[in-house]
């Protein structure tokens, strides 16, 4: 099965707030999600589809320099990188991720 889209379809039901605290997977995922690293728990979008059951959308954001290896080499630079998570569950217990890079490459090079 693929996996719901990075973004909110026009097929979802957006829940408020307070719908979506009183769904026990709420509760599951945000448990588990608080655990990790740059997870921003503050951008929490939760939704329904018919396809897909109950949607949780998180940014997951992490600082990086150039001396990692990840990234170019220059030791005065600081890389923001942002990556965005979906877990979705059908039966509220058992979850599905998928994890989508928003690295942009340049369009063009510097010589």
């Amino acid at each position: 099965m693929n996996a719901p889209p990075i973004e909110i379809s026009p097929s979802e039901r957006i829940l408020d707030a307070k719908e979506a605290a009183s769904l026990a997977c709420t509760a599951i995922i945000r448990s588990v999600v608080r655990n990790y690293d740059g997870i921003v728990l503050e951008s929490e979008s939760v939704s329904h589809d018919h396809k897909y059951g109950y949607i949780y959308r998180y940014r997951i954001v992490r600082m990086t320099s150039g001396d990692d290896g990840s990234l170019p080499s220059d030791d005065t630079k600081t890389y923001r990188n942002e990556t965005r998570v979906v877990a979705y569950t059908h039966d509220g217990k058992k979850f599905s991720v998928a994890t989508h890079p928003m690295f942009q490459l340049p369009t063009t090079r510097k010589d």
